[in-house]
């Protein structure tokens, strides 16, 4: 996988995740990212990643997001 299919299919995942209303739901996949213990996670606290989350969805709501045609314009293959 590309890194810009890889950064397309986490921005889905981020859609998806931030469509959810239910706190149960979102427990249970903050308790499976703990599991994980994703490398790029190790040293940040909760409220960081919480920050980046907020961050996130302001940037989408304010309209600072790409399309994929324009990624791959931005950044084509080698």
């Amino acid at each position: 996988m590309t890194p810009i299919e890889l950064d397309a299919k986490r921005m889905g995942i981020l859609r998806r995740i931030l469509a959810i209303e239910d706190e149960a739901s979102l427990q249970q996949i903050e308790n499976l990212l703990q599991k994980l213990e994703l490398p790029i996670m190790r040293g940040y606290s909760p409220e960081a990643l919480r920050d980046a989350v907020v961050r996130s969805q302001e940037d989408i709501r304010n309209g600072h997001t790409y399309t994929q045609g324009q990624m791959r314009a931005k950044h084509p293959r080698k």
